[in-house]
């Protein structure tokens, strides 16, 4: 059998089994919004900050120095902020302000969609 190498993990990576049994019950049962006032989202922004608290003990860290973000997308302005530079140009638009509302992607130039 030949070895597959998946080489486009820019747009999507494949999920380490034990990773995703522990997803299962926020996908499927409490997936309230984290951020929410709401009673079901209590169980999800407690299992966010137990994760939160998890990663920082393992590099050294503070529990709200961790951000987690759905990748390419406001990562690299995070850490432009962080270290107090502009927003990062991607190539194609500028990452915009994460404080600002979005527009559609087709207001905001993307050639993509």
């Amino acid at each position: 059998m030949k070895h597959f190498i998946y080489a486009d993990n820019a747009a999507t990576t494949k999920l380490d089994k034990d990773a995703f049994n522990a997803m299962l019950p926020w996908l499927q049962e409490e997936y309230g919004n984290a951020s929410q006032p709401y009673s079901f989202a209590r169980k999800p922004k407690k299992a966010l900050m137990e994760a939160r608290t998890l990663i920082a003990e393992c590099i050294g860290a503070q529990p709200d120095e961790i951000y987690f973000t759905s990748g390419c997308f406001l990562t690299p302005h995070l850490l432009a902020k962080a270290a107090g530079e502009p927003p990062i140009l991607t190539g194609w638009r500028a990452v915009p302000d994460p404080r600002q509302p979005l527009g559609h992607p087709r207001s905001l130039g993307s050639p993509r969609m």
